[in-house]
């Protein structure tokens, strides 16, 4: 993988002052700049009167969601007329605690050309010699959840959003190298997304054909044979008790002595 897309396996040998990753694509050597994200991103804000674009939630593990998909229908409401129109390649933050984001996530929007999302997320969108699909993997990294934890005053509120406004959000400092470069870690990082979505599917229908066969293999229904069976079997089942084909076994009695160092139990068996 490295070889294919001309990354540099070599950790840098650069001073350690210097504001560059260990492992770069071949032909980059100048320092990432320190900007502000206001520096380099705009503000989208309001739509333009459309009311049947679809209206989208965001999932901190799968990313941008159909309402109807995630929720069964779509729950905008009134509250629909002031979502924000977010065109395809424009970001938003959603700035709400979850187990697997503490200070929310951004996304791009990819799989859309248009859409309806949440007034309550920051949106903006990536300025000319800024990718931004490069700021959406640099988030994913947790880099900038140093210092937005520093905006956090009094953690959660009752609806799970954060208290971090859009101005304070924008002035929090990130990494960025020149354009080129963005474009090939994007580029690097979308395949990979794209090699995992795909090993999911298939993943899934994989899960479905399973659980298809548990139900066609194993007698359903209290009938003596399953709807499908191996070539040559042809007797039915046999009902019996689990206890005349299985043994249980006690566990023995833990004891100080049958304590790991760390106090870990340890246990055993007849």
């Amino acid at each position: 993988m490295t070889s294919n897309n001309n990354l540099n396996v070599e950790k840098n040998k650069v001073e350690v002052s210097k504001n560059v990753p260990d492992l770069r694509f071949q032909g980059f050597i100048d320092d990432w700049e320190l900007r502000k994200l206001k520096d380099v991103t705009e503000r989208v804000r309001s739509n333009d009167g459309r009311m049947d674009l679809p209206t989208l939630t965001m999932s901190a593990s799968s990313g941008w969601l159909d309402q109807k998909d995630r929720f069964s229908g779509d729950i905008s409401g009134k509250e629909k007329k002031n979502y924000t129109l977010l065109k395809k390649g424009e970001l938003s933050y959603n700035h709400g605690n979850s187990k697997l984001a503490k200070y929310g996530v951004v996304f791009s929007l990819t799989n859309y050309e248009e859409a309806l999302v949440p007034r309550v997320y920051h949106s903006f969108k990536a300025l000319e010699n800024t990718s931004a699909d490069f700021i959406e993997y640099m988030f994913s990294t947790k880099l900038p959840d140093r210092e937005l934890g520093k905006l956090v005053s009094s953690g959660a509120r009752m609806d799970g959003l954060l208290n971090i406004n859009y101005d304070d959000f924008m002035n929090i400092h990130i990494s960025i190298p020149n354009y080129e470069e963005q474009i090939l870690m994007s580029a690097f990082f979308r395949k990979l997304d794209e090699t995992i979505a795909l090993h999911q599917r298939k993943l899934e229908k994989l899960k479905r054909l399973k659980q298809g066969y548990l139900q066609q293999l194993f007698p359903q229904n209290d009938e003596k044979v399953p709807i499908v069976r191996f070539a040559n079997f042809e007797d039915e089942l046999k009902q019996r008790k689990l206890g005349e084909i299985s043994r249980m076994y006690q566990p023995l009695t833990i004891t100080g002595n049958d304590l790991l160092p760390d106090g870990v139990p340890v246990f055993g068996a007849n």
